[in-house]
């Protein structure tokens, strides 16, 4: 049975036992996608391999590259799930159309928020958008026009944020965590800014949410585990993590307010934390006829005892559904494997 063992600190492991699979067969299930999404399904492939034979490999590629190869053909050696924690672009529909992948199932799972996280030595801050724009942002409004990022320090932007020179980690621009970050925090911070209220309506989108390249963020690849590690290590760094990481590493890692607001189960499942999200799968609807068990896996990861309150993917840090939520996706798997069996 094909098994991968999820605990948060053998995640890297669990990554290399999928990226070493090239080949698939009619009994075998492919999932790739968000690092953010993938520690609760490589829990759902633990439950699966206790009751199935069929192989489940997992890849974490990022969100972006999940698409890339969910997208690049229908046949069944490629992906039948990508996990997601953005929704599905239409220019990435029209990819997966033009190669032959033209029924697509969205699954929402649960809900999740964006952390900013720093060293448990700090004290805790709140960071405006603003401030998180004014720090990150490639060029910003000096004097009325863009210019080049000038503001060294997280004081020189705000007084009452802690006085270290600006270091952040995050994710590359592969991962659903970081545009998610530059919509829902850079953008929309920016738009507080008069100045930049004033630019062409063209221009706000890209000066909003291209991350500076000066040395002061530093990618970190499709890992929170290694972003985590790094803000432990060099006190006054900050980055940005999945909540469910964060959350798992409760004690080793400060979490900091977003415009006032604490990241927690409740802000995020009432939408108040400003960096809140969702987490979706989606599934080429076309493998329900060529791969047995697709169905079956997906069934056991929309069960009530995975998603609802108190379930396993809680305890890992999911946000759960509400019980209507929950509900409507699952029968929205039931009318898509209905239809692709003839029932």
């Amino acid at each position: 049975m094909g098994c991968i063992h999820v605990t948060r600190a053998a995640l890297s492991g669990a990554m290399v036992l999928g990226s070493i699979a090239v080949a698939q067969a009619d009994d075998e299930i492919f999932v790739v996608g968000s690092s953010t999404v993938f520690p609760f399904t490589a829990r759902i492939i633990e439950d699966f391999s206790a009751r199935s034979d069929t192989r489940v490999i997992g890849k974490a590629t990022g969100t972006t590259g999940g698409m890339a190869e969910f997208c690049s053909g229908a046949a069944p050696d490629s992906p039948s799930i990508t996990g997601a924690s953005r929704p599905i672009r239409d220019a990435e529909r029209d990819t997966c159309r033009e190669n032959g992948v033209a029924d697509i199932l969205e699954i929402l799972i649960g809900r999740d928020g964006i952390a900013l996280i720093s060293s448990s030595k700090l004290s805790g801050a709140n960071f405006t958008r603003e401030a998180l724009y004014r720090g990150l942002a490639a060029d910003v409004p000096v004097n009325g026009t863009l210019r080049p990022n000038p503001f060294g320090s997280w004081r020189d932007i705000d007084l009452d944020l802690p006085a270290y020179p600006i270091t952040f980690f995050g994710p590359p621009n592969t991962s659903g965590t970081r545009e998610i970050f530059e919509e829902l925090g850079m953008l929309q911070g920016a738009l507080q800014v008069p100045e930049f209220r004033e630019l062409p309506p063209a221009d706000r989108k890209r000066a909003g949410t291209t991350i500076r390249r000066d040395g002061h963020y530093i990618e970190m690849g499709e890992d929170d585990i290694e972003i985590i590690n790094k803000v432990r290590e060099e006190e006054g760094a900050f980055g940005i993590v999945g909540f469910s990481y964060a959350y798992d590493h409760d004690g080793d890692v400060r979490l900091h307010q977003v415009d006032g607001v604490e990241v927690s189960f409740e802000t995020i499942e009432t939408g108040q934390y400003p960096l809140s999200r969702d987490l979706f799968l989606y599934v080429k609807e076309q493998h329900f006829g060529l791969i047995p068990e697709l169905s079956t896996f997906l069934e056991i990861y929309l069960l009530d005892s995975s998603l609802a309150r108190d379930g396993v993917l809680e305890y890992l840090g999911l946000v759960p559904l509400s019980e209507a939520d929950r509900k409507a996706e699952q029968q929205k798997l039931t009318t898509s494997v209905n239809k692709w069996s003839g029932n």
